[in-house]
């Protein structure tokens, strides 16, 4: 009888520690897309639509079907892309300074301009009126109604890593890996600030939807709250070891979602975490380690959306905090 209860309690235990690295039952496959290995994903602001790039074609999916709507001519090469905050247009930047904007759906040309280095990074407004860009050693904004991209700085040194809009439009923030973070008011164009000392470079950026934080994380292996106030470090939370490829906030604020990669092997599979972040302490929810994750979002709702690649398939996953 005491071994019946030793293995029970070590089999329930096992359960606890499956449930807390996987998010229990609340990890939901919505659907698969059948592709060789993808090297990029994205999801539309509504979870309709996916856009997967590999080493042969850029491709968009039907979530709901799985279902291939069409492929994206790869020449000249894709480095960046971005769905519109309405979900209805993509925009591509292209490794020979092109940028264009086109329908979702059908691929129609809606506007195009030229950038005199290679685009790595584009993102909407969140009007959907401008792209933010950043080239091999600058930042800019192409208003669409025009036909000229306006570059407006560079870094001290390095490409460009991350572009984001504050939820209002009003300033654009641009991570390079010189260690700071640019922030430029996108309605006179003008660089406002530069967040220096940050010691070590930050990929990737959020801002909160009432736009008075902004979360900073890349090498350092934690994450840094930036008040938009005075625009200083106002706090700091540890993270995973990890490099932060990609972080997402809810739009309530509450939850912060990460891609993590670890720093020692570029074999290990990336770590995708939940944690809710509404206390003085980063409190995680959710941890996904099993295969290697690609894109994730939130939806309005707060029903939080990840993509991850096995063998022969990407799927896109569900999970509610």
């Amino acid at each position: 009888m005491r071994k019946f209860w030793t293995f029970s309690l070590l089999l329930f235990a096992l359960m606890q520690v499956a449930a807390a690295q996987t998010g229990g039952t609340r990890v939901k496959e919505l659907a698969s897309f059948p592709t060789d290995k993808v090297s990029q994903s994205l999801i539309s602001p509504d979870g309709s639509l996916i856009a997967t790039g590999s080493k042969d074609e850029f491709a968009l999916w039907e979530s709901a079907s799985g279902k291939k709507i069409r492929s994206i001519p790869l020449a000249p090469r894709i480095n960046a892309i971005d769905f519109s905050h309405r979900g209805g247009k993509l925009a591509l930047g292209y490794d020979n300074g092109d940028i264009k904007v086109v329908d979702a759906r059908t691929g129609a040309a809606i506007a195009s301009a030229h950038a005199r280095e290679s685009v790595g990074v584009v993102a909407f407004s969140p009007d959907d009126l401008k792209i933010g860009l950043g080239t091999d050693h600058a930042f800019g904004i192409w208003v669409l109604a025009q036909a000229k991209v306006q570059m407006l700085g560079r870094p001290d040194f390095g490409d460009l890593s991350d572009i984001r809009f504050s939820a209002d439009g009003s300033i654009m923030a641009c991570s390079a890996f010189d260690t700071n973070v640019y922030l430029v008011d996108a309605n006179t164009m003008k660089l406002k600030k530069k967040i220096m000392d940050l010691q070590l470079p930050t990929y990737s950026m959020a801002f909160s939807a009432d736009g008075s934080r902004l979360f900073l994380a890349g090498a350092s292996g934690k994450v840094a709250v930036v008040s938009a106030r005075t625009w200083m470090v106002e706090r700091e939370y540890a993270a995973l070891p990890g490099i932060t490829e990609r972080m997402v906030v809810s739009d309530d604020g509450k939850h912060l979602a990460m891609l993590q990669a670890d720093p020692r092997s570029f074999e290990m599979p990336s770590m995708v975490t939940i944690s809710d972040i509404s206390g003085p302490q980063p409190k995680e929810l959710m941890k996904e380690t099993r295969v290697p994750g690609m894109y994730m979002r939130f939806r309005p709702s707060g029903e939080f959306l990840f993509t991850r690649w096995s063998e022969g398939a990407l799927h896109l996953y569900s999970y509610r905090p």
